[in-house]
């Protein structure tokens, strides 16, 4: 996406989140309305402590609405209208209300490596409910990293031309355990 600006944030609670951080409608209306050259960059607030360990149906559905529901003002006549919904008097103006997705540069959804793969099910229904979405797979602060088979994972599974990767990545671990007959080492 050649240098573009992106605009994140943690709109909706997430697994292990208690509370949804901010207005969501509020701010993708405004990056939407202000700043539709940049990439909108949306994701859930999460914590480690999560019992479910992966998105839900119910938070990919948020998710979903927020992007295709039309809630972004544009006046008659603005050029880059892909899909409108008729609107009268929008501030005092005729004009067109248009979902996010079709007013943004681009849409990617944060996720927690940790979470990813948990949630493909999740995931690849909001990538293919989102027209030219993405996700961008990261790996936290005080993250221990991923290993290289799980980026290959990763990959695999959403397709590297729908995935953005901001992991640390660890080197393989050797382990080793025990049994009658001796040691039985291998790389994870």
């Amino acid at each position: 996406l050649g240098g573009h600006l992106w605009l994140n944030a943690d709109i909706f609670a997430g697994p292990g989140a208690l509370i949804s951080p901010l207005d969501a409608r509020q701010f993708v209306r405004l990056c939407a309305e202000y700043l539709p050259q940049a990439v909108l960059s949306l994701s859930w607030g999460s914590s480690m402590l999560s019992t479910s360990r992966l998105y839900t149906a119910e938070m990919v559905e948020q998710m979903i609405e927020i992007c295709m529901s039309p809630l972004v003002k544009r006046p008659f006549g603005a050029l880059g209208v892909h899909t409108l919904s008729p609107r009268s008097n929008v501030d005092g103006d005729d004009g067109y209300l248009l979902a996010p997705a079709a007013s943004c540069q681009h849409i990617t959804f944060a996720v927690a490596a940790e979470f990813a793969l948990s949630s493909s099910k999740a995931l690849k229904k909001l990538l293919d409910a989102v027209p030219g979405a993405s996700l961008t797979v990261f790996s936290g602060m005080g993250s221990l990293g991923v290993t290289p088979g799980t980026v290959q994972e990763i990959i695999t599974t959403y397709g590297k031309t729908r995935c953005f990767l901001d992991l640390r990545v660890t080197k393989p671990c050797r382990s080793c355990s025990s049994n009658e007959g001796g040691a039985l080492c291998g790389i994870q």
